[in-house]
């Protein structure tokens, strides 16, 4: 008998040092930091910094409060604070933890459909490189006019349709550089619409200039070599058919990067 009522008082005395334990009041602004207050004051060493940190991860330190004491805010601020009405130390610094565990885990799954999203742009851009490199580009080259009033550079390719689309145009990039120069003279688009297309199978020579833009603005030398790279086809109904824009190198580092995110 006698044990059983030492056992009772010492789960009694467990509960009541439980109720004894300071907690949030949140009914009220002043009520709020009268709690944090009494809460520190319970609070010292590892325990005291996990506290402050786990407030300042809510938003809840004294300060980033402060910083909302407007009328307008006040209703938003009370209801926010409430929330955490009730929570002694150990539930508020367990419910940071408890969050930042989601916040990472939605944050790798971000982190994941980005990497998804990359690898379809990269796959869809590769299928995309094999078709243009079908329109075989064999010979380019480009020759400057100077007039009065005006100058104009003439581009002349010669490009055979190894796809199994007629083509209606060209996107290019062209680069103009000499050889043994590691620096290229200019290195921009080329556009071209082919009237009447060119079909499947078919080689043709086009003649084209250009009288304004960057091709017009640069000095050259006569020695100076043009290459020529399609970069996206239009096809028959004037909408692009290929095109390699939609994964850049800007996309390929982000994607090495995300990827070795996961191999962390």
């Amino acid at each position: 008998m006698l044990r059983s009522i030492c056992a009772a008082i010492v789960v009694l005395g467990f509960f009541l040092v439980a109720c004894a334990e300071p907690r949030i009041d949140g009914s009220s602004d002043a009520a709020f930091h009268e709690s944090i207050e009494k809460i520190k004051a319970t609070l010292d060493g590892q325990e005291l910094i996990e506290f402050e940190t786990a407030l300042a991860e809510l938003g809840l330190a004294e300060e980033q409060v402060a910083l909302l004491a407007s009328p307008l805010l006040a209703p938003i601020v009370e209801g926010y604070v409430a929330a955490f009405d009730g929570k002694t130390a150990e539930g508020l610094i367990a419910h940071v933890e408890e969050a930042g565990s989601l916040h990472q885990a939605a944050e790798r799954v971000r982190t994941r459909v980005k990497l998804e999203a990359l690898e379809a742009a990269k796959a869809e851009a590769d299928l995309a490189r094999a078709e243009l490199a079908k329109f075989e580009v064999l010979s380019s080259s480009i020759h400057r006019r100077e007039r009065v009033g005006f100058d104009s550079v003439t581009f002349r390719l010669t490009v055979r349709n190894g796809t199994d689309h007629p083509i209606a145009g060209v996107h290019f990039m062209g680069t103009l550089a000499t050889p043994g120069r590691s620096v290229p003279w200019i290195k921009d688009e080329i556009r071209h619409g082919i009237p009447g297309g060119i079909e499947p199978g078919e080689e043709m020579t086009r003649e084209f200039s250009y009288f304004t833009g960057h091709w017009i603005l640069i000095e050259f030398p006569a020695d100076a070599v043009l290459t020529v790279e399609p970069i996206e086809l239009i096809g028959a109904d004037s909408q692009p058919l290929f095109s390699s824009r939609g994964f850049t190198e800007e996309d390929a580092r982000r994607l090495e990067e995300l990827k070795a995110t996961q191999q962390e």
